[in-house]
């Protein structure tokens, strides 16, 4: 859901600059559309299979009414990123016809676009062979948060002694249930001060859910499901600590300034990319959680929970990482009077 969120934020930034923005996705998830829906936003949708001439084609006609229309492409996603010949091929296609703005994958960056938006943290820059005219937006500085996170920007946090307010918010999907175990290993010894608050993401299978629901009703402690709609940017900040995925979730915590324990799989380019964020002091990294045992977490998250120096530490580290300007320093490059 992540490659959705960030879509979401750059049409929000849009619309306050008066341009509208139109969604073009594939029908793989019938909850995605609804949550574009949900912002108000017009979406249009195309089988999931398609040659890749099709799919270019059908993208160009999304703005075929517009001479001077621009293209987010956010369409490096894991799935994409097992053929990248495909991939490059489509870029090809759209780009020699419309001004492109596409976001780089974990894997890739040197795709054909207008300007190459690479808003993450890497262990080093990576070098890129950029064609002529094309631009290069690269780290942090650039990423893009949605309203509700800039809305609630605060100065420094007040964080306290022990972390008793735990929020568990993993992904949209959480095949590994990383869900359970995180809630799991966290409240087995919980105190009766603790209070806990668990995100259940759109794509959680039915089991996940029935057995997030089971813990949290054995629990004796002060806690809470929220849904995937809920406000995410006030639980993070309601939060002491906040238990998360590796995926853009973490930058949404540090612009907030709530210390994180990110939970990761044993991926290498992600094991890599999450060692590369924390190296900034904005989290604690876990790899390959699958393997770890319940007690093993517990007792690393225990040790974050009462390290108030590391957490405070960790909550400066983030702001001091993302300011939330990054939509400002795209429309910088972009000659946004020339936008339909």
């Amino acid at each position: 859901m992540g490659h959705i969120m960030r879509c979401l934020a750059l049409a929000q930034g849009l619309h306050k600059r008066g341009i509208n923005s139109r969604f073009l996705i594939k029908q793989l998830n019938l909850e995605v559309g609804k949550i574009i829906q949900q912002h108000e936003y017009e979406v249009e949708e195309m089988p999931p299979v398609l040659p890749v001439e099709e799919e270019a084609e059908r993208t160009l006609q999304m703005i075929s009414a517009c001479d001077d229309a621009i293209l987010f492409l956010d369409v490096c996603h894991n799935r994409a990123l097992f053929d990248p010949i495909r991939l490059n091929s489509y870029h090809e296609m759209v780009s020699r016809r419309a001004f492109t703005v596409t976001i780089a994958g974990a894997t890739i960056l040197d795709v054909q676009a207008d300007i190459i938006l690479d808003p993450i943290v890497r262990p080093e820059a990576e070098l890129v062979k950029l064609t002529k005219g094309q631009k290069l937006l690269q780290g942090p500085d650039y990423f893009v948060f949605r309203n509700e996170f800039l809305k609630v920007l605060q100065g420094e946090r007040s964080i306290p002694s022990i972390a008793q307010k735990i929020l568990v918010l993993i992904s949209g999907g959480d095949p590994d249930e990383f869900t359970l175990k995180a809630l799991q290993a966290v409240t087995s010894h919980a105190n009766e001060e603790m209070e806990v608050r668990v995100v259940v993401g759109p794509c959680f299978s039915k089991s996940l859910v029935a057995g997030v629901e089971e813990c949290l009703r054995s629990l004796k402690i002060k806690r809470s499901l929220l849904r995937h709609d809920s406000n995410m940017a006030e639980a993070l900040l309601w939060a002491d600590l906040a238990l998360i995925g590796d995926g853009l979730v973490k930058y949404e915590s540090s612009l907030l300034g709530t210390p994180a324990i990110i939970l990761g799989r044993n991926i290498e380019k992600e094991v890599i990319l999450n060692k590369a964020f924390v190296a900034y002091g904005s989290g604690v990294y876990i790899e390959n959680v699958i393997s770890l045992s319940d007690e093993k977490l517990r007792e690393k998250i225990q040790s974050v929970r009462f390290d108030l120096p590391h957490r405070k530490n960790m909550s400066a580290a983030g702001r001091r990482l993302v300011d939330g300007k990054g939509f400002d320093r795209i429309v910088q490059s972009i000659d946004m009077r020339s936008v339909c």
